[in-house]
């Protein structure tokens, strides 16, 4: 999720969940 999610994680709070 570092790639084209990283931009979106504004936008998605879940992403960062992910991410981690």
């Amino acid at each position: 999720y570092k790639g084209a999610e990283h931009n979106q994680e504004a936008q998605k709070p879940e992403v960062l969940e992910l991410r981690y």
